[in-house]
């Protein structure tokens, strides 16, 4: 039988990097500017996801002298996020949580505010809050359309509990129950993405934990008061890596979305050959697009090419994933 671990009343912070250079020194200055915290209810670590730059050395010169709150740098040498984010939640020691990227800078307040949002109603297992795009560069005209990619831009409408289409928030800034977390592993759950690994844009591990934490029986929240900065290198406000993101987002979900469809009560049954049937939908879906001019194929393409790829193992990581699902809810 798995000892429950105890944690304290406060908030881990975990910030994940992997060569993050110099861009990492904005974010710990805005770290140290939290408000009314110390190492009674704040930590700070810091995930070195195989960084082969100076990374750990900034960081070391940044944080030299700081002592509001403990902090330490762990070692996570399996790449991705997901695992990076794995190794932080062994480390923590209180029942909250901040994935804070290695670009974000949390307003002054944001782990005061995410404490009383969160505390005030424990059907809550995730809340997000707002990013706003910063950069040494003008932001061109397409990006106000794009800015959910980049994790930044409201969440909903207004204030209040995530629902609809999307059903979940955004990794920046997310706050989670480390209970929570932890049962969800608990019942089986494991990342089918690994997120960002090195160079690879890959996503969607953030839906995957919102989908299945909802699947759990808890609330994913939104709250506007919550802010912070989304820091943007110029590079990656550009339509080429607009489109290698998106594309690479939408092949992070091949997988991730039976959980959503598991949640909106969809019936999904695998027989024999299920991803050839799979395969055959999607390609007849692609046909109808051409005849009727409608170009948004590259997802359509891409899954077919998965399925391929895929055809050995599919139709039992289906399974498996409807499994934990199933697990979820018992």
């Amino acid at each position: 039988m798995k000892v429950k671990r105890e944690y304290k009343q406060g908030v881990s912070i975990i910030i994940c990097f992997y060569n993050a250079g110099e861009k990492i020194i904005d974010t710990l200055q805005y770290i140290k500017k939290q408000e009314n915290r110390s190492s009674e209810n704040t930590e700070l670590i810091l995930v070195n996801n195989s960084s082969s730059d100076n990374s750990e050395e900034i960081i070391l010169n940044t944080m030299k002298d700081f002592d509001t709150f403990t902090w330490k740098i762990v070692q996570e040498n399996k790449p991705g996020l997901s695992n990076a984010r794995m190794c932080g939640l062994n480390h923590v020691s209180y029942d909250l949580i901040v994935f804070c990227d290695d670009d974000n800078w949390l307003s002054s307040n944001y782990l005061n505010l995410a404490e009383k949002i969160i505390n005030a109603d424990s059907r809550i297992g995730v809340l997000g809050g707002i990013g706003t795009p910063v950069s040494t560069v003008d932001f061109p005209d397409w990006f106000a359309n794009a800015k959910r990619f980049y994790a930044v831009g409201p969440q909903m409408p207004t204030t209040g509990r995530v629902i609809g289409v999307r059903n979940v928030v955004y990794g920046a800034g997310m706050i989670i129950r480390t209970d929570v977390f932890n049962e969800v592993l608990d019942k089986g759950f494991v990342f089918q993405s690994l997120g960002r690994t090195g160079s690879n844009l890959s996503s969607g591990e953030d839906s995957e934990l919102c989908l299945a934490i909802q699947i759990l029986g808890r609330h994913i929240y939104y709250d506007e008061s919550l802010t912070f900065q989304h820091f943007i290198e110029p590079h990656r406000i550009s339509l080429g890596y607009f489109k290698s993101l998106t594309n690479n987002m939408d092949k992070s979900g091949f997988y991730g979305r039976f959980y959503r469809d598991y949640f909106f009560g969809q019936n999904i049954q695998v027989k024999k050959y299920f991803w050839f049937k799979e395969m055959i939908y999607t390609f007849l879906d692609l046909i109808i697009k051409l005849f009727t001019f409608k170009f948004n194929i590259r997802r359509n393409i891409d899954l077919i090419l998965f399925l391929g790829k895929e055809r050995s193992c599919y139709d039992k990581n289906v399974e498996h994933i409807l499994k934990i699902c199933k697990q979820l809810q018992s």
